[in-house]
């Protein structure tokens, strides 16, 4: 048994090492804003005159009332039946056309997938974690193969052989599963210019599908987000509102408006006082002694209890390292394996 919590002792001082080499992903935006204040700002610019000639509107009261887009109320698109159906058009090619775009075989969509792929192994590998260190605390073979591997990695480290450190992480890794060697992708340099691009684009795409004139789509989308926000535009009538909502369910996820029965039924009920009750101790598993199982339990909580400490601990020590600083990285390093300890040894 003292063996046992020899190399568990060593596994834990050399595994901090480990987990401050390993990069964590920090991992859009509401798009419909940006839409909105472009498309106002360039039907701003079009002047009453050209404006009114492009939507079919007259500052003349009741001079567009036959027209159908447009009524008296100073010039602004009526929401009516068909307009709200170019609505819907447009927001669709739009979200399309990102969709599409957010996937190609460019830069910017290869970029995504990847990323995609590492947060999905990075999630997988997280939730087998716990079970990685149970394996470990019952498989004395296992558990020596660990060591041995994390003990060459940081005589690596100790020697700046940034190459060999790098492999020797890629074996543990793939010791503990083929998913926690996923590598972060890199993203482009111009990946924001390239997204800028494609919401413009996509803005475009949706404009030319709704058959509207870009000083329409921009007041019809505008006033339809008001009327779905329960905020109509002082003129709206009963008519369009009608109109809107019955297209409420399409709309309101094109334009990013989460529904209010949708959030209440995302809110947990509010869960009933627990109990109190008398929760045994687990039973040791096979193979696993209860004394292992409580320094691991042990540790567990020590990480939980410390963990803004830990965390800031480690962001020092990669600077460190990054810097080529590794007697302050191993020093680092002991903090945080003291703090995952304290009280663990029991003496031993």
């Amino acid at each position: 048994m003292r063996n046992s919590y020899g190399q568990m002792g060593a596994l834990l001082r050399t595994g901090a090492c480990l987990l401050i080499m390993l990069g964590l992903a920090t991992p859009a935006a509401a798009q419909f804003g940006g839409l909105k204040k472009k498309l106002k700002a360039a039907a701003g610019q079009e002047g009453a005159a050209e404006g009114a000639k492009q939507a079919g509107v007259s500052d003349v009261p009741g001079a567009n009332a036959a027209a159908g887009k447009a009524g008296a109320a100073g010039g602004s698109v009526v929401l009516t039946p068909e307009v709200v159906d170019q609505m819907v058009a447009g927001l669709k090619a739009q979200k399309a056309y990102r969709e599409t775009a957010q996937t190609a075989d460019t830069p910017y969509g290869r970029y995504n997938k990847a990323s995609e792929a590492y947060e999905t192994a990075h999630a997988k590998c997280e939730a087998g974690h716990q079970a990685f260190l149970n394996r470990l605390a019952g498989d004395e073979k296992l558990l020596a193969q660990y060591s041995e591997i994390v003990k060459k990695m940081t005589d690596a480290m100790g020697k700046g052989d940034n190459a060999a450190v790098e492999r020797y992480q890629h074996e543990s890794q793939m010791l503990e599963d083929p998913s926690c060697a996923a590598k972060q992708p890199q993203r482009p340099d111009d990946y924001y210019q390239s997204k800028r691009d494609i919401d413009s684009k996509a803005e475009q795409e949706g404009l030319k599908k709704s058959g509207l004139s870009q000083a329409e789509y921009a007041m019809a989308l505008e006033r339809g987000e008001g009327i779905l926000l329960n905020s109509p535009p002082p003129d709206a009538s009963e008519s369009e509102m009608k109109a809107v909502n019955a297209r409420a369910a399409e709309l309101k996820p094109l334009l990013h408006i989460q529904d209010e029965t949708t959030t209440r039924a995302m809110k947990p009920a509010p869960a009933p006082a627990p109990v109190p009750v008398a929760v045994p101790a687990p039973a040791p598993q096979p193979g696993v002694t209860q004394a292992q199982m409580d320094m691991g339990n042990c540790v567990s909580a020590n990480a939980q209890k410390h963990q803004k400490e830990i965390e800031a601990l480690g962001e020092r020590a990669k600077a460190a390292q990054q810097a080529g600083d590794m007697p302050k990285t191993m020093a680092i390093a002991d903090s945080i394996n003291r703090l995952q300890m304290a009280g663990c040894n029991n003496g031993r």
